[in-house]
């Protein structure tokens, strides 16, 4: 089972998102985000990586090995399996979405 912990070895990027909170309308069986919540996460997930790369803060960049198989080697390649981890993820959103004919 996939926990989500993406361990880029250098990026601390941790937010706890929980649905429950009182201020959110909490409707049973639907998750209700806060948009505004999740847009800045985004953006402001983006603006760190990208002053991250500027810093130069992946020079010390430790080589590890995901469960799969794949090495990885730098920080690029982090990004890029963090990208494909998140595809898997849309990937069975869709899935679900079709077998419920939502989709």
């Amino acid at each position: 089972m996939c926990t989500c912990v993406v361990d880029y070895r250098c990026i601390s990027l941790k937010h706890s998102w929980n649905p429950s909170k009182s201020d959110r309308l909490h409707v049973p069986g639907e998750i209700n985000p806060d948009v505004n919540e999740l847009k800045h996460l985004l953006i402001d997930t983006v603006n760190r990586l990208e002053s991250d790369l500027e810093s130069g803060i992946f020079v010390n960049y430790e080589p590890f090995e995901l469960p799969i198989g794949f090495k990885v080697k730098n920080h690029i390649e982090a990004l890029q399996a963090a990208n494909y981890h998140e595809a898997e993820h849309s990937g069975k959103i869709l899935t679900y979405l079709k077998l419920l004919g939502k989709a």
